[in-house]
């Protein structure tokens, strides 16, 4: 008899573990893109367009008026953005990162990838922050053209000097909310109404009034940066800068915020089990 012969045991191929950069980055990238087609875009850039209109109307009815111009310009750029369209936006983006992926039945595609958890997190705060800062620097140009179509110096310490500038400013204090609000979503079932009235309460009230208070809030560290190192000096905002902390310790204290928040944040993300819709609504 032929002894019989029997195939080699195939053995399954091990998935490759550890963090693949690329896998990273197209993580991103599809982020970002979903952000930008998403209904929430649509609803931020109605939003941002009401200054540029605010300011279209003013200029319509009130031409010529003495002071229209900074009038608007502290309304619109120093106020309506800075104090109620960013956080608003970071809000809206923020809340949606990943209950998105649980309500779409998406968020399993996203646990298989060869990318920890904490990073898959941290990829997207950072495709939120990408678009709502570069939502907010093209609709604050798009005011401060508004306001100021027609000035000599538009073209020169207007644009790109001053709307690069407040900008920035923008781009800091959007990545302290998106990290605050994507961190309260993974906690919160009711994020939206919590994230308004932290708005409306803190940035909205508490940062224009001269107590303790205002220095937990974003918007008054952002303003000590624009009045020191940009001599954006608003009357109004009641800033005492012999008493107030430096531009650098401002700075400091955003960015140390940022990243306590959002590296807490990846971690509660990588550490707790989320709940996967199936497709009957389950």
């Amino acid at each position: 008899m032929t002894p019989s012969t029997t195939s080699p045991i195939e053995l399954p191929v091990p998935l490759a573990g550890g963090l693949k950069f690329s896998a990273w980055l197209t993580l991103l990238r599809i982020s970002v893109h979903q952000f930008v087609r998403g209904k929430r875009l649509f609803i931020m850039a109605l939003l941002f367009a009401l200054p540029t209109c605010l300011a279209m109307l003013a200029r319509y009815y009130h031409e010529g008026a003495p002071g229209l111009a900074t009038q608007l310009e502290e309304t619109m750029i120093f106020y309506m953005i800075p104090q109620a369209l960013v956080p608003l936006s970071a809000l809206i983006l923020a809340s949606g990162m990943i209950r998105d992926e649980v309500e779409g039945q998406t968020i399993t595609y996203l646990l298989i990838r060869p990318i920890p958890r904490p990073l898959i997190y941290l990829a997207k705060l950072l495709a939120a922050w990408i678009v709502a800062a570069s939502l907010t620097a093209f609709f604050t140009t798009t005011a401060l053209i508004a306001i100021h179509w027609g000035a000599a110096d538009l073209w020169g310490s207007i644009i790109p000097d001053r709307a690069l500038r407040v900008s920035a400013l923008s781009a800091l204090s959007l990545l302290v909310y998106i990290s605050l609000f994507g961190g309260l979503s993974l906690v919160l079932k009711w994020i939206l109404p919590f994230g308004v009235a932290y708005i409306v309460v803190f940035e909205g009230f508490c940062a224009n009034i001269d107590f303790a208070v205002r220095r937990v809030t974003v918007l008054w560290y952002v303003r000590i940066i624009a009045e020191r190192w940009y001599g954006m000096h608003v009357d109004a905002w009641g800033i005492k800068l012999d008493e107030a902390p430096s531009a650098g310790e401002a700075l400091l204290t955003l960015v140390i915020a940022a990243l306590v928040l959002a590296l807490a944040s990846a971690w509660l993300f990588g550490s707790r089990e989320l709940r996967v819709k199936t497709p009957d609504g389950s």
